[in-house]
């Protein structure tokens, strides 16, 4: 077994122990005198408050409800002396309770027993208000009163006196306690250095070789010459860190391309699971047209909306396909636009012009019908009379161009800008009207691995139009 100066994990546990117990014991030391002394200051203020505000209550207030019922101004029986008599004794019994059992509450119990007297005397002045007992009597009872009063706030004056001393007496054996306490610390921390200053030109000896060594290589690493190799280093401990770089070195460039395999799929993950956010609200407004339309009792059109509605959800799901037929898409279409007419039938007119050649042809589903929607919903829909939707589609060389062009009430320059800054940016898009053009503007980018996707284009009051192109046949790790 090697000793533990000869291995750096040995040194450094040593190192870490002694500066552990250096710098941790003084600091608790500290933590736990301030908290006790702090914890009976504050013991000692609270309590000094409590009894100091009693003194103008058995001073004055009380004897000040007294007379005021004697003399008639306050109707007989509806003064407050109890519930300041219940106020005193309660603060009395509660400070007696919380002071700590090295502290004198003699003068707490002499005002207690002294506040049984004074409720006494103003038992005595009720009794006697009730009996008619003439006033004088009663003014007699009232300097007793005043007189015991005067005793009872001796007592508290007392206390506080005491508290203020105990509290002074606290304070310098806090303060000498400090003073110890720093120097203590003082002490420690020059062994402290001390010891990090051995330690520092020990341990830099000790690893500074093998280091500066497993720098250069994890330089040589991150330069992109992943064929360099690291030998072994003398230092024990670091050894299996080498092995691991070396390892490392292997795998980073499979590791790599893994990583982008992955990544490309878990974005298409996540567009797969933003396509199929994009129709839910369609879905419930449809069922409500239906359900609107077979209340009506217009059969033939409940017929024809639900038929489009199980063709359109019947492409969109394709089985899991991501492409589908040019045929199949021009179909989905179809029933999306057969719903929207239904339901907005004195709004919506559209034609569908694609080239059938085109027809038999791949194409990544649900291209169209993002554009088609945002057309319907964020065009002709605000339109105060009846709009057209054109969808064309055209063979251009190895390419498919499609164009989705509506007469709405178009987008205002800032708009526009904003919309085409988004896309070319790749930024996420801000509201719900941009969702659909940047998922598809997306998808066509990942899909179809090329660099452009949609293309806007707009005038306010004229409506829209929105244009992209893919090719005839997708790459083969798209599909």
């Amino acid at each position: 077994m090697k000793p533990p100066f000869d291995s750096l994990s040995g040194r450094l546990r040593l190192f870490a122990a002694a500066m552990v117990l250096i710098l941790l014991v003084p600091v608790l030391v500290s933590i736990g005198v301030t908290m006790h002394f702090a914890g009976q200051n504050e013991q000692l203020i609270r309590s000094a408050d409590d009894i100091a505000a009693l003194v103008p209550v058995v001073r004055s207030e009380l004897y000040d409800q007294l007379q005021r019922e004697i003399s008639g101004l306050t109707p007989m029986g509806q003064g407050e002396h109890y519930a300041l008599i219940e106020r005193i004794n309660e603060t009395l019994a509660r400070t007696i309770a919380a002071t700590p059992s090295g502290q004198s509450t003699t003068n707490l119990h002499v005002a207690t027993r002294t506040m049984r007297t004074l409720t006494g005397y103003v038992d005595q002045i009720t009794a006697q208000m009730q009996g008619k007992t003439p006033v004088s009597e009663n003014e007699r009872l009232l300097s007793e009163v005043r007189a015991v009063s005067t005793l009872i706030v001796e007592q508290l004056q007392r206390y506080v006196i005491a508290q203020i001393g105990e509290m002074s007496r606290m304070n310098s054996q806090l303060g000498r306690t400090v003073r110890m306490t720093l120097l203590g610390e003082a002490m420690l921390l020059a062994v402290a250095l001390f010891l990090g200053s051995w330690a520092n030109r020990s341990l830099g000896r000790f690893i500074r070789r093998p280091i500066v060594q497993l720098e250069d290589f994890a330089a040589t690493i991150a330069s992109g010459n992943l064929s360099e190799r690291a030998s072994p280093p003398a230092l024990s401990e670091l050894r299996g860190l080498f092995q691991s770089m070396n390892i490392m070195a292997d795998k980073l460039q499979t590791l790599l391309r893994e990583n982008a395999r992955e990544q490309e799929n878990l974005k298409k993950a996540e567009l797969r699971t933003l396509q199929a956010q994009i129709t839910p609200h369609f879905l419930y407004n449809t069922l409500d047209a239906i359900v609107w339309l077979a209340e009506s009792q217009k059969t033939d059109e409940v017929i024809r909306i639900t038929r489009a509605l199980s063709s359109f959800y019947r492409i969109s799901l394709s089985k899991g396909h991501d492409f589908i037929s040019m045929r199949q898409e021009i179909e989905h279409i179809q029933g999306y636009l057969t719903i929207q007419q239904i339901r907005y039938r004195d709004l919506l007119s559209y034609r569908l012009a694609v080239d059938e050649e085109l027809h038999d042809f791949p194409i990544l589903k649900l291209l169209l019908q993002p554009l088609v929607e945002n057309a319907i919903y964020h065009g002709i829909k605000n339109r105060r009379s009846k709009g057209m939707l054109t969808i064309d589609g055209r063979r251009d060389g190895d390419m498919m161009a499609f164009t989705v062009r509506d007469d709405g009430l178009g987008m205002t320059p800032d708009r526009l800008h904003a919309m085409r800054k988004m896309l070319m940016e790749r930024q996420s898009p801000d509201g719900n009207d941009s969702y659909g053009l940047y998922n598809v503007h997306q998808r066509i980018r990942l899909y179809y691995e090329q660099s452009e996707g949609l293309t806007i284009e707009s005038v306010e009051n004229s409506g829209t139009a929105v244009s992209f192109r893919v090719p005839l046949h997708p790459p083969a790790n798209g599909v």
